[in-house]
C-alpha cells in the first residue's frame, strides 16, 4: 500500500507540475487553450493528493469533482475542432462558468446525490470518445487521435480504480496525462524562441505544403493567362520556365524551333539576330541588380515590333538564383506615341506660323501661346503663361469673356465674338475669337484663335464716318442723288421729287428703268452695266418720265460704288428741261431767220452805224 500511496504522490506531484508549467507558459504565449489544460490538471492533482493520504472520504464532493475538469477541458476542444470556432475566448469562459458550477454543486449536495450525478462521468466519455474518433477520420489529425487516448486511459483508469485495480488505474492516469501533455505543449509556440513540437511542426508542414501547393497552382494558372511574355531563368543563365504568350511570340511569331526550352540556354534555341533580347541578362544575374524599362525591337513580317521588358533578379540568403523576365508588345503605345509626336510637331509648327494668336488654356491657366500671340499682345511667352486667360481681355468685357471660357470648358458651344484687349503698352486692339475643346496632357483645355480685327475695326468706322458725311451731302445736295442695286434704287436724297415727281418712299419700290424714256432705255442699260464692270462712263443726257408722265430732260452720270458689301452705281441726276427747251428755242430762231433771209434774195441788206453796207 505504501508503495502504491507513494504512486499517487508522484502523479500529484507530475501532474501539479504540468499544470503550474502550462498556466506559467499560457501566460507567456497568451493562449487560453494550454491555460486551460493547466487549471484542469491542478484540479486533477487534488484528487490524487487526497487519495495518496487517504483523506478523500472527508472531502468526497471535491473528491469527485476533480475528474470533470479535464473531460470538460477535452469536449471543449472536441466542440472547437467539429464546429471550427477561431476565437476560443468564448470556449474558455464556457469551461471556467461549467467547472465552477460542478464544484458548487459537488460542495453543496449531500453524498448519495453526489453518487448518481458522478454516473454522469460514463455517456459524457462516451460522447467525447465518438465526437474524437470522428474527428479523427474526418480530418485525420494526430491530435485528435491523442486525444482519444487520453480519455480512453482516463475511462480505463476510472474503471480500473472502481474495481480496485490501483496499479493500472495509476498507470492509466499517467499515460493520459502524458497523451494531454503532448498535444498542450503543441499548442505552446512562444514567438520569441520559435520553438515548436514535431506535432505542430508536423501539421504546420502539412499546411504548408497545401498553401504552397495552391499558391503553386494559382502561379501557374496567372502566368499561362497573362497576356505579356515570362521567363524564368537559374543562376547559369538557362530557361527554368516559360509561359504560354512566351511560346506564341518567340517560337510561332519568330519562326523558332523551342518546343522544350528549359533547362537550355538562350544561344542554343535563338538565332544570332534574336540574342539581343536576352543581352541584360548576365549582367542582372552577375551584379544582382535589375534591369527595367528596357526598350527592344524585332523586325518581322516587314513591321517593327516593340517589347519593353523588365528583368528582376530573384535571392535567397543574399544568394541570386535567377532572374525573371516579363516583357510586354508595346508596338501599338509607340505607334500611338510616335503619331501623338507627329501630330504634336504638326500642330506647333502649323500654329508658331500662323498669323493670328492661339492660345491653349486649363481652367484659368494659360498653358500655350504661338509666336503671333506675342506679337499681338506684346508680352512674351514667359508672361503670358504666368497669366490667366482673362487678365489680357479689357475691362469693359472681362466678366463676359471670362465666363464665356468657363463655359466653353464646360462642353459649351459658342459662336466667335469680339472683343477688346489690352496690349502690353496699354493700347486695346479689337480681337475676333473662335474656340473649340480639346485634351492637352490627358486633361480637358480650350483652344481659341484670336484675329486682330483693330484695322477692320478701323475701316468700319471710317466707313460708317464716311457714310454719315454723304448721307448729310446727299440729303443737302440740290441735285438728286440715287443709289441702283440690282436693278433697283435702295437709296435716294430728299430733292428725287424735284425731277422725277416721285416721293423718296415710291422711288425705292422701283426698277431703275422705270423713270427713263422708252427711247433712251437701251442707251441707259448698256452704260449701266459698263459703270458696273468698271468702266468709266461720261455722263450723258436723257428724257425721263415724271410721275405725272411728264417728260423731262436730264443730265445723268454715275460712278461704281460699294453700298452695304455690294456693287452698286451712284447716280447723280440733274434738270436740264429748261435749258433744252431754251436751246430748241434758239434752234429754232436761227432757222427762222435763216428762212427769212433765204425768201428776200437780194432785196435786203444789212447796213452798220457808219451806215455802210
Amino acid at each position: 500500500m505504501e508503495s502504491l500511496n507513494i504512486g499517487w504522490l508522484a502523479l500529484f506531484i507530475f501532474t501539479a507540475s504540468l499544470g503550474i508549467s502550462f498556466i506559467y507558459l499560457s501566460k507567456l504565449n497568451k493562449n487560453k487553450k494550454v491555460l486551460m489544460f493547466g487549471i484542469s490538471f491542478i484540479t486533477s492533482s487534488i484528487c490524487y493528493i487526497l487519495i495518496a493520504f487517504d483523506i478523500e472520504h472527508l472531502f468526497y464532493g471535491i473528491y469527485q469533482w476533480t475528474a470533470f475538469p479535464i473531460m470538460i477541458a477535452i469536449l471543449i476542444c472536441a466542440i472547437e475542432s467539429i464546429f471550427k470556432i477561431k476565437s476560443f475566448t468564448k470556449l474558455f469562459k464556457a469551461f471556467i462558468v461549467t467547472i465552477t458550477a460542478t464544484l458548487i454543486a459537488f460542495v453543496i449536495l449531500p453524498e448519495k446525490v453526489i453518487m448518481e450525478v458522478y454516473l454522469v462521468r460514463i455517456p459524457l466519455a462516451i460522447s467525447i470518445i465518438a465526437m474524437l474518433i470522428y474527428l479523427f477520420f474526418s480530418e485525420r489529425e494526430l491530435s485528435n487521435f491523442l486525444f482519444l487516448m487520453a480519455i480512453l486511459c482516463y475511462t480505463t483508469a476510472g474503471i480500473s480504480q472502481s474495481r480496485g485495480d490501483l496499479p493500472l488505474s495509476l498507470y492509466s492516469y499517467f499515460v493520459g496525462y502524458i497523451f494531454i501533455s503532448i498535444i498542450s505543449f503543441s499548442e505552446y509556440q512562444p514567438k520569441r524562441y520559435g520553438v515548436n513540437t514535431f506535432l505542430n511542426l508536423k501539421r504546420e508542414l502539412e499546411l504548408t505544403k497545401r498553401k504552397l501547393s495552391k499558391v503553386a497552382e494559382e502561379q501557374k494558372i496567372i502566368l499561362e493567362n497573362i497576356p505579356a511574355m515570362v521567363y524564368l531563368k537559374d543562376e547559369k543563365g538557362r530557361f527554368v520556365r516559360v509561359n504560354k504568350s512566351f511560346y506564341e511570340f518567340m517560337c510561332e511569331d519568330l519562326g523558332v524551333e523551342c518546343k522544350d526550352v528549359t533547362g537550355k540556354k538562350a544561344e542554343d534555341i535563338f538565332p544570332e539576330k534574336y540574342l539581343d533580347l536576352f543581352s541584360e541578362d548576365e549582367f542582372v544575374l552577375k551584379t544582382g541588380q535589375p534591369k527595367t524599362d528596357i526598350l527592344k525591337s524585332i523586325y518581322i513580317d516587314g513591321r517593327n515590333i516593340w517589347l519593353n521588358m523588365d528583368k528582376i533578379p530573384y535571392t535567397t540568403y543574399g544568394k541570386v538564383r535567377g532572374l525573371v523576365c516579363i516583357a510586354d508588345d508595346v508596338t501599338d503605345n509607340i505607334e500611338k506615341e510616335r503619331l501623338l509626336r507627329e501630330s504634336r510637331e504638326r500642330f506647333r509648327t502649323l500654329a508658331e506660323t500662323a498669323p493670328f494668336a492661339i492660345i491653349v488654356y486649363q481652367e484659368e491657366d494659360i498653358m500655350y501661346v504661338n509666336r503671333a500671340t506675342e506679337n499681338i499682345t506684346g508680352f512674351s511667352r514667359r508672361e503670358l503663361m504666368r497669366k490667366k486667360f482673362w487678365e489680357l481681355i479689357h475691362p469693359d468685357f472681362r466678366d463676359a469673356v471670362k465666363k464665356n471660357e468657363l463655359d466653353r470648358q464646360k462642353g459649351k458651344t459658342l459662336p466667335p465674338y469680339e472683343c477688346k484687349i489690352v496690349a502690353r503698352d496699354g493700347t486695346e486692339r479689337w480681337v475676333q475669337v473662335t474656340g473649340g475643346r480639346m485634351m492637352w496632357n490627358g486633361m480637358p483645355a480650350s483652344i481659341v484663335t484670336v484675329v486682330d480685327i483693330t484695322d477692320i475695326k478701323n475701316f468700319e468706322e471710317y466707313l460708317k464716318e464716311s457714310e454719315r458725311k454723304f448721307r448729310i451731302l446727299a440729303e443737302n445736295s440740290p441735285i438728286d442723288i440715287l443709289v441702283i442695286q440690282d436693278g433697283r434704287f435702295v437709296y435716294a436724297n430728299f430733292d428725287v421729287a424735284k425731277v422725277t415727281g416721285y416721293s423718296r418712299e415710291e422711288i425705292l419700290s422701283k426698277n431703275f428703268l422705270d423713270i427713263i424714256h422708252p427711247e433712251f432705255k437701251e442707251k441707259f442699260q448698256k452704260k449701266y452695266l459698263d459703270t458696273l464692270s468698271g468702266k468709266r462712263v461720261p455722263s450723258a443726257e436723257y428724257k425721263v418720265l415724271s410721275k405725272n408722265g411728264e417728260e423731262k430732260w436730264a443730265l445723268i452720270g454715275g460712278s461704281l460704288i460699294d453700298w452695304e458689301g455690294k456693287p452698286s452705281v451712284l447716280v447723280v441726276i440733274s434738270d436740264i428741261t429748261d435749258r433744252k427747251r431754251a436751246e430748241e428755242e434758239a434752234v429754232r430762231a436761227k432757222r427762222y431767220m435763216e428762212n427769212i433771209l433765204h425768201a428776200a434774195g437780194d432785196g435786203i441788206r444789212i447796213v452798220g452805224l457808219n451806215y455802210k453796207v
